[in-house]
């Protein structure tokens, strides 16, 4: 990579990590203005767009970035669609996508992002099976999985399933404080029904002497 290319990497990459979208598409849109031929540009250029809901011009850099990508690349441009996608409330065409870079590359990241799709459409024995191969694929890092399955096992009324899952995202990512949240939540609706279970234990003991 030339020096000035490289520098403009750098530059759209740390704005990228950032998460600072204006910067990130100025620069994109630069970067893909001096290096038209680089397929990495237009895919940051048209995640920037799709953060700032500006769909259209995503939906173009989208295509410019899957015709200049070689095949073993695709798989990104294939899990930004479904970003995009998923950005529009098209859960759908989301799903479709990210099995599609599933099938180049199965990563903990795409797998945790399908099956996020999936439970957000309410199919919860196929989002827990996503989420549980992405913990397979690395336990040490699976902390966005097994949060995950915690929603998932929350939204089936398995309390106790759900608090397991949380307790072990928070093991691994001990500053989760999503996790934490929905941690202290079910503890405190656990508590709650206990409270009320002991009372009604305590009013039918009365009303039998």
């Amino acid at each position: 990579m030339n020096p000035v290319k490289n520098q403009l990497w750098n530059e759209l990459i740390s704005a990228w990590s950032r998460e600072t979208p204006a910067c990130q598409i100025y620069l994109a849109e630069a970067y893909t203005q001096r290096f038209p031929s680089d397929a990495f540009g237009w895919i940051i250029l048209a995640d920037g767009l799709t953060h700032i809901s500006s769909f259209k011009r995503a939906a173009s850099a989208l295509c410019t970035a899957l015709r200049l990508s070689l095949p073993k690349h695709r798989h990104v441009v294939y899990s930004k669609s479904a970003e995009y996608y998923r950005e529009k409330g098209d859960l759908a065409r989301a799903e479709r996508w990210y099995r599609k870079a599933i099938a180049i590359s199965e990563s903990q990241e795409y797998l945790v992002f399908l099956g996020a799709c999936l439970a957000k459409q309410g199919r919860y024995a196929e989002s827990r099976y996503y989420h549980e191969r992405a913990v397979d694929i690395s336990p040490l890092e699976a902390d966005e999985a097994l949060f995950n399955l915690g929603l998932v096992c929350r939204a089936e009324s398995d309390l106790v399933e759900a608090l397991r899952f949380f307790e072990k995202a928070i093991e691994i990512e001990p500053e989760y404080a999503d996790a934490k949240v929905a941690r202290n939540d079910i503890l405190l609706l656990l508590k709650i029904r206990s409270s009320k279970a002991a009372d009604k234990f305590k009013k039918r003991k009365v009303s039998d002497i």
